[in-house]
């Protein structure tokens, strides 16, 4: 539903009443297609944010704080110029369409009053922001611009006049509301396409619940029924709206925020949609975007990451399967050994020149071949054969070393992985993108220096036990290393998912306190929460006093061994009373 013409005239209303007579003090362009304006109204700071990103066109009021550039655009310089200590007379939105007016009282150069408009169209790709004269319909200035090559049926530049975007085919809902004869309307696509202002899911959602009041007796159904009923719908919504009665809501899927409406309170949904109220459009407007911005950001960082992190797993397979070829043949070159020994005792039956011998072999009195080069003597061919096995030898002592440090590059990658697929934050990906790079693993061109064990980044999941004990969970293998290795006292006790990729967890246990079994069970939920078993039952999680988890000489952070462990079976849980926002 999103933006479309009801939303629309939500929001303007809403806008209106909170920002009318404001007055504007700062004007600042975050980027190519953000603007905030902070104004002063109803004697409180307010910061007005419009976006004209494509699908994250929007408008709204903000809490957010952003960024802004050191050099300002010429659009922010334009705005500043004409809009800076000005008033807002009103917010309105144009028709039915998703285009809101702010109107502003403003002084020319002379110090006379003008009136002066910002026209903001929140159009998906086609979003736009003009600043126009209102007195001659005069472009002064556009967030976009377009010129007749783009756009030949309506270009936007300075000194042109405004024309609003052509109007669809369709009803008005605004004249629909009012309309006595109306096409006839058998489905929610229907009549997405012939009232305006109307998304395709609102009409949808219209028709499903017209589908629900005649299966239940509500309404009779007639050939045109539907099309009555869509009227009273948005009537009633919309006259909600001028009232300031309408209920703004988000809506979630499987826990996701998957869309934002209004809806008339009158108007039961109960059964066709979930509703999660908010105070305001701004807020759900806001809390909607940030929530789907801060969710793709996270996938698309993860999913880098994790591809990063993939594709070094497999070269280090790989590389594992390459020496244990070479330690196979390194461990044949033993036999080596024994052909010298062979040809030294028996060189007197030696022919030179020969290619092969079959000697006895008086370890195990058994016949044995030896292949010989015939370009060499008995004694060198001996010398041959004590050369191969030295140099076995030496592959073997190399490779043992090497398959030693890949497997446990390996099991250190595997970690890494387990740790992305755990976050749950785009500060959780950055941790682990940080422990990556410390570690050389994956390189950033653009940063210039690694910094690493910073206070502030070390941020470990916290978790209230019912006892009021509180448990620490590590978000990275830095994290884990800290916890139990440099924060943790010896005297608490640790956690970990037995034979399964996770995050240390540990319970702080203040002096003279011996845990109970519902604190262990708990904390052992906890650990299973936070590991690869998430989504499995009757998890194994160990557990162990700190003085006991050491980590081996050598090891890659957060690579622990550990003593006098026991072992709870448990199903991954938070605990219920945790206000936390891990949760």
């Amino acid at each position: 539903m999103s933006f479309d013409g009801i939303f629309t005239m939500a929001m303007a209303t809403h806008l209106d009443k909170q920002l009318r007579q404001g007055k504007v003090h700062k004007i600042y362009q975050p980027s190519s297609f953000e603007l905030i304006f902070h104004i002063y109204a109803n004697g409180k700071k307010h910061q007005l944010y419009i976006n004209v990103k494509g699908n994250d066109a929007r408008m709204h009021l903000t809490q957010l704080q952003r960024e802004n550039p050191s050099v300002p655009y010429p659009f922010t310089m334009a705005l500043r110029k004409h809009l800076t200590n000005s008033r807002i007379r009103t917010i309105s939105q144009y028709k039915s369409e998703r285009i809101i007016e702010i109107t502003f009282d403003t002084f020319d150069e002379m110090g006379y009053e003008i009136e002066k408009k910002l026209v903001i169209e929140i159009m998906g790709r086609h979003s736009n922001v003009s600043l126009i004269n209102s007195s001659n319909n005069q472009i002064i200035h556009v967030l976009k611009p377009l010129s007749i090559d783009t756009n030949s049926a309506r270009p936007m530049l300075p000194s042109l006049p405004y024309e609003y975007p052509p109007v669809q085919d369709k009803i008005p809902f605004k004249d629909f509301m009012s309309a006595k004869d109306y096409p006839f309307f058998n489905d929610g696509k229907k009549l997405s396409g012939e009232v305006g202002g109307i998304s395709l899911k609102l009409a949808n959602l219209i028709y499903d619940l017209y589908l629900t009041k005649t299966q239940t007796g509500f309404i009779t159904k007639t050939s045109n029924s539907f099309a009555s009923f869509a009227q009273k719908f948005i009537k009633e919504t919309c006259c909600a709206i001028e009232e300031g009665s309408a209920m703004s809501y988000l809506e979630r899927s499987n826990g996701n925020l998957s869309d934002f409406h209004i809806v008339s309170p009158s108007t039961n949904l109960d059964g066709i949609i979930t509703l999660e109220p908010c105070d305001s459009p701004s807020t759900c407007c806001e809390t909607y975007f940030e929530g789907i911005t801060s969710s793709n950001l996270i996938t698309l960082r993860s999913n880098k990451l994790n591809s990063q992190l993939k594709s070094l797993l497999k070269k280090s397979q790989r590389k594992e399967l390459a020496i244990q070829k070479d330690l196979e043949k390194a461990e044949k070159s033993k036999e080596f050994r024994i052909f010298g020994e062979l040809l030294t005792t028996y060189m007197y039956k030696i022919n030179t020149g020969s290619k092969c011998i079959e000697l006895e072999n008086y370890y195990d009195n058994s016949m044995i071949k030896i292949q010989l080069d015939p370009k060499l003597s008995p004694s060198e061919n001996a010398q041959r054969y004590f050369s191969l096995f030295n140099k076995g030898k030496r592959t073997l002592i190399k490779a043992k070393s090497q398959l030693k440090d890949v497997q446990q590059q390996i099991e250190y990658l595997k970690t890494l992985l387990a740790s992305l697929e755990l976050a749950r934050s785009i500060d959780d990906i950055k941790a682990i993108e940080e422990e990556a790079l410390t570690e050389g693993l994956i390189k950033n061109k653009h940063q210039k220096k690694i910094t690493t064990n910073k206070k502030d980044s070390y941020k470990p999941h916290k978790y209230m036990l019912d006892s009021g004990l509180v448990v620490y969970v590590g978000r990275n293998n830095i994290e884990n290393h800290r916890l139990s290795l440099k924060e943790g006292k010896k005297t608490d006790l640790w956690f970990h998912t037995k034979d399964i990729h996770g995050s240390h967890a540990v319970l702080s246990i203040p002096p003279g306190y011996t845990p109970s079994e519902e604190d262990l069970k708990q904390s052992a939920a906890i650990a299973a929460f936070h590991s690869q078993g998430r989504f499995s039952n009757n998890v194994p999680v160990d557990y162990t006093y700190l003085r006991y988890v050491k980590k081996p000489s050598g090891a890659k952070p957060g690579m622990v061994i550990f003593t006098n462990n026991k072992t709870i079976w448990i199903d991954p849980a938070l605990p219920d009373n945790v206000n936390n926002s891990d949760k």
